[in-house]
């Protein structure tokens, strides 16, 4: 193992402990451990950033954590595989943990950002599981359902795009 990996091992395994001790301290903004392994360029509006991968030379105009993780994971030719190893397996943590949570919606007006992460992960299995082409979501009799479901299900672009590459990972 180069000294280089040696270093990534490092950084990963202690990145938990780093991020988790900021986050108890409350100081400076929460970011995700995530941007360890990216360059955060200027500033893009709403708390996004522009981001750069440490390894290649992929750039994003506004780094999305679940994006950037899912690139680490599966996508970057040049990240060390132990690197990739460690976000495939927060991934696949963070997915677990949302279908681990269940709420009872009955009585609810709005649908929780948790639960519609939820619901978003099963529509995207459905709709690539039946072989249903993603410009179907904008169907209005699919609209319409969804509608009078209290679900505001994800753009085309959204179920083929991050959330896809995440649920890749």
């Amino acid at each position: 193992m180069t000294s280089l990996e040696n270093e990534s091992l490092d950084d990963a395994s202690a990145i938990s402990s780093t991020c988790s001790t900021k986050r108890q301290k409350n100081c400076g903004p929460n970011f995700d451990e995530i941007w360890s392994f990216y360059i955060k360029g200027p500033g893009r509006g709403n708390g996004h950033y522009k981001a750069s991968c440490h390894y290649c030379s992929s750039i994003w105009e506004r780094g999305k954590p679940q994006v950037m993780k899912a690139h680490l994971a599966n996508h970057c030719k040049n990240c060390p595989e132990n690197i990739s190893d460690y976000w495939r397996r927060k991934l696949i943590e963070e997915a677990d943990t949302i279908r681990s949570r269940t709420i009872d919606l009955q009585n609810v007006d709005c649908i929780p950002s948790e639960i519609k992460c939820q619901l978003d992960q099963s529509l995207l299995k459905a709709w690539v599981m039946a072989g249903i082409p993603f410009n179907v979501i904008k169907n209005p009799f699919i609209k319409d359902l969804f509608k009078k479901l209290k679900y505001d299900p994800p753009s085309r672009s959204t179920l083929s795009g991050w959330l896809l590459d995440a649920e890749v990972a």
